[in-house]
């Protein structure tokens, strides 16, 4: 692996994967934005099943995910932020 010198050594882009086939040919790709940045954001769909997934590979058994994502979605209407944090 070769560092391009950026900046940041812990930014995830922009990034260039290189692969050399066998019989010689060189292939480039280019990683300007990495997927869910703001720059490529995830659409709604794809957000909730990402959620969904960590949700549930959390190390204690966590109730349904529904209400949370209840909340998040109205959080601009929450007159209270402790709403969040009372079950």
């Amino acid at each position: 692996m070769d560092s391009d010198a950026h900046p940041d050594p812990n930014a995830f882009a922009p990034q260039i994967v290189t692969m050399r086939l066998r019989d010689g040919t060189v292939l480039d790709h280019a990683i300007d934005t990495m997927l869910a940045s703001p720059a490529r954001p995830l659409p709604r769909v794809d957000q909730l099943s990402k959620f969904r997934r960590c949700w549930a590979l959390s190390a204690e058994p966590l109730s349904p995910p529904e209400p949370v994502i209840a909340m998040i979605a109205r959080l601009e209407e929450l007159s209270d932020l402790r709403e969040l944090l009372v079950p």
